[in-house]
């Protein structure tokens, strides 16, 4: 089965499911929250679903990261296999899978210069992020979904626009509006160690009966300050196999990729909870699909 098709009015998106630092998890609810669990020793129940760390963005700097450190073809082969690039067309891949292993350049300014010419002569979209020490961004994952979506008449220019200006007075900016609030149960443990709380707030926009984003804002790991993470999640019975049985009643295999539908509903949802989640977030999505509905 392809990777990705459309069919039912739904992008089908195939994603893995087993990978030990996949941006998929599968997670059960228990008590109104996921906790993640091991889909090859439980099998998949009503209460689970899979939750998707979506991107829209995929920096240049990725893949000479991922190329300065290659050490031998297979490597550089194994590069894009490593970045998903799943949603983009064949032609695109073997562009890019072409020059990484026959290029000898050693300069990060060179190395992604020509990425970017492979990226711009198959109209994708290139973004330069002044505000973020210009560094050079091409669409990703959702930007990709977006693009297909219009492309199949999906969704409409006029849906996207309407879109471009949601929020658009910054009602909600979660990343800018709240915060973690530690607070002290004045108890120790074993006379020693200090027992604090934390309160994090966490956004749920309910798009369908089976499909939902959630927003938690998070401590920044290598920053002072917070960063809001989007999460799409599919509950398990929208899910199904490479056969298109549903997966519920049994364990995952090995390495096995599921199917995940995406409606144009979804698209939106995730888009939005972009928009508020951060001002930077709400900058990006716009920007990308300001640029969507030129082409």
């Amino acid at each position: 089965m392809s990777t990705l098709f459309v069919k039912n009015n739904k992008i089908i998106c195939s994603i893995p499911i087993t990978g030990a630092t996949s941006k998929i998890r599968v997670k059960r609810r228990k008590d109104n929250f996921g906790e993640p669990i091991s889909v090859k020793q439980n099998s998949f129940s009503e209460n689970d679903y899979a939750e998707w760390q979506i991107s829209y963005f995929l920096p240049i700097d990725t893949i000479w990261g991922n190329y300065r450190i290659a050490k031998t073809p297979k490597d550089r082969e194994n590069i894009l296999e490593d970045l998903s690039l799943n949603y983009k067309s064949e032609k695109i891949v073997q562009y890019l899978k072409k020059f990484i292993l026959e290029t000898d350049i050693k300069s990060r300014k060179d190395f992604n210069a020509e990425v970017v010419k492979v990226f711009k002569r198959n109209n994708e979209t290139i973004i330069v992020k002044e505000h973020k020490n210009g560094n050079t961004y091409v669409s990703y994952e959702l930007s990709d979904l977006f693009k297909i979506a219009l492309l199949n008449k999906l969704i409409t220019k006029k849906e996207i626009e309407q879109l471009i200006n949601f929020n658009n007075k910054n009602e909600l900016d979660i990343e800018g509006q709240y915060k973690i609030i530690r607070t002290t149960t004045n108890k120790k443990i074993l006379d020693k160690f200090e027992f604090f709380k934390e309160k994090t707030p966490l956004f749920i926009n309910r798009i369908s009966d089976n499909t939902f984003v959630e927003i938690i804002l998070q401590h920044k790991q290598r920053a002072v300050g917070y960063q809001s993470m989007v999460y799409f999640c599919s509950k398990a019975k929208n899910l199904f196999d490479k056969n298109s049985r549903p997966i519920i009643g049994r364990t995952a295999e090995s390495n096995e990729i599921i199917y995940l539908p995406i409606s144009k509903d979804d698209l939106i949802g995730i888009a939005e909870s972009f928009i508020v989640a951060s001002s930077d977030h709400a900058w990006d999505m716009k920007t990308i699909l300001k640029d969507i509905i030129k082409q």
